[in-house]
């Protein structure tokens, strides 16, 4: 299901941007590929739909914690003048 996998990356985005806007960036993108890993093996072994939902939105927050502080990362290294072009470049391959 694709609903619940967006809303999932909408609220992961939003809640590891803040995070790693508190505690740092490292910390974040573990925790978000940590979510991704633990819902991850748990949707290979849901057993009802509900489940399925459950863990799609987990991933989806994961995925979303992962994308959005990754982007951060890579584009706080890029000087200013090649920033737009980076970020180009990044969410192209995301």
């Amino acid at each position: 299901p694709l609903l619940p996998f967006s809303i999932g990356v909408g609220v992961g985005a939003i809640v590891s941007g803040i995070q790693s806007n508190i505690h740092g960036r490292k910390p974040a993108l573990i925790i978000g590929i940590i979510i991704q890993i633990i819902s991850g093996l748990f949707l290979a072994v849901r057993t009802s739909f509900g489940w399925l939902c459950f863990f799609r939105m987990l991933y989806g927050m994961g995925f979303g914690s992962t994308l959005s502080v990754s982007t951060i990362i890579a584009t706080e290294g890029l000087n200013m003048r090649f920033r737009g072009k980076g970020l180009l470049i990044i969410n192209a391959f995301n």
